[in-house]
């Protein structure tokens, strides 16, 4: 009976040591799992940093070309508002000058209405036979039909006559 229980004991022992060896394999199995996972996820690191990097250079330049675009709309928000000045002002010249123009188109109406008039009693007093009749011009002295007018008729002057022919308004 102690044979017999030795035998027991030495064959529950070489089981037992054998489970432990199985156990130790698949710790060991275990162990290169996770070692190989270990690498697989330092890769992994390496990339995503790697990544990080990339994508903080690439938010510096975009942060870079984000800051210049920003410097050249203000230029362009500086220039648009010096135009829309410069705007105004011609507006304002422009009112100014049809202003102008409204005022010489009144005197230049006035002066017609004159000359007119001065025409009228130039050619009554031409029809009357007085010598004092004076044109301004030769427009003038058409006007009051008496172009072209000669040495001795009334309204003659030197300024009408440009050759000194004697005949004024040719």
């Amino acid at each position: 009976m102690l044979a017999s229980g030795f035998v027991l004991v030495i064959l529950g022992v070489s089981f037992s040591g054998e489970n432990h060896t199985a156990q130790l394999e698949d710790q060991a199995s275990k162990i290169e799992e996770l070692t190989k996972e270990n690498e697989d996820l330092k890769q992994e690191n390496l990339t995503l940093t790697e990544e990080v990097e990339n994508l903080q250079s690439e938010k510096t330049k975009v942060e870079q070309e984000l800051e210049s675009k920003n410097n050249e709309f203000q230029t362009l928000k500086e220039k648009a508002s010096n135009h829309a000045s410069e705007v105004d002002d011609l507006h304002n010249q422009i009112a100014e000058l049809m202003t102008t123009i409204t005022q010489k188109e009144q005197e230049i109406s006035t002066l017609n209405a004159k000359a007119e008039e001065q025409v009228a009693t130039a050619s009554a007093d031409s029809s009357s036979g007085e010598k004092n009749v004076y044109y301004k011009n030769c427009t003038a002295a058409r006007n009051a039909g008496a172009a072209p007018v000669k040495t001795g008729d009334p309204g003659y002057a030197r300024h009408l006559d440009r050759d000194g022919d004697g005949v004024g308004c040719e």
